[in-house]
């Protein structure tokens, strides 16, 4: 009988990370105001997250779990999960034995926050593909 290696814990503790992403995105907002709910619970966790690290409180830090969850949520809504560095960073928190300095993933959480609201503000920006354009009037239109 083999001992196993850290390698082999290493895996097992990102698979159980990857199924608790994979359940959360099956979780995904049905509607709407769902989604707006969920996106301003994510927002305010992760501001918290930021603020206590900053001061470097820990009684006031989420939990990892929640801090993952709600990194996970600002990246699906937006559309930039795929993105390795944030995904990476959501697998760390999301991965339960695995050692992580809260205080010293500052800056990759700000940056996460940072490019899930230039994202959000892009799709604001951009027109749904679902939703018809209102013709645009011209010279030509008799009234």
């Amino acid at each position: 009988m083999t001992i196993p290696s850290r390698k082999a814990y290493k895996q097992a503790d990102e698979a159980a990370a990857f199924a608790h992403i994979k359940a959360l995105a099956e979780k995904e907002p049905v509607d709407d105001e769902a989604a707006s709910e969920l996106w301003l619970d994510a927002e305010a966790t992760v501001d918290a997250y930021i603020d206590a690290a900053e001061s470097r409180s820990m009684d006031l830090l989420p939990s990892r779990q929640e801090l993952g969850e709600s990194c996970f949520w600002l990246l699906f809504q937006t559309k930039i999960l795929r993105d390795d560095e944030h995904y990476r960073l959501i697998v760390e928190l999301l991965s339960p034995q695995l050692g992580l300095s809260m205080f010293d993933l500052l800056p990759r959480v700000r940056k996460l926050r940072e490019a899930a609201l230039d994202a959000l503000e892009a799709m604001v920006k951009k027109p749904p593909m679902d939703r018809p354009i209102a013709p645009q009037a011209c010279e030509d239109d008799l009234f």
